[in-house]
């Protein structure tokens, strides 16, 4: 049912025999296709696992919504988003992203 418009499916099949080297490559390539899959698979993991451990540990908490312990915003996002809101004298964040950024050298540099 699932190939109803393959042509393929209802054609004869064709009289091939999978030699020894064929047979040999397929494993090959089978065995090295699974070695890639348990590598992203485990890097899957070792990532959730990662931000399950930051996540638990409060220091997730600490840096997106604060109290940081310095007001550069390193430790403190919301914090730090705040602080550039009021000192450029925007209320929402809508307003604030379509400030114009101008980057330029200190004077000391």
């Amino acid at each position: 049912m699932a190939n109803w418009s393959d042509p393929r499916a209802t054609a004869a099949p064709a009289a091939t025999r999978a030699g020894v080297a064929e047979a040999a490559f397929d494993a090959g390539l089978r065995s090295y296709m699974l070695s890639i899959y348990n590598y992203m698979a485990s890097g899957v993991l070792l990532t959730g696992v990662v931000a399950l451990l930051f996540a638990s540990s409060g220091l997730a908490l600490q840096i997106l919504g604060g109290p940081g312990r310095s007001a550069d915003g390193q430790t403190n996002l919301v914090g730090a988003l705040r602080r550039a809101m009021a000192t450029t004298g925007y209320s929402d964040v809508k307003e604030f992203q379509r400030v114009e950024v101008v980057i330029a050298r200190h004077p000391s540099a």
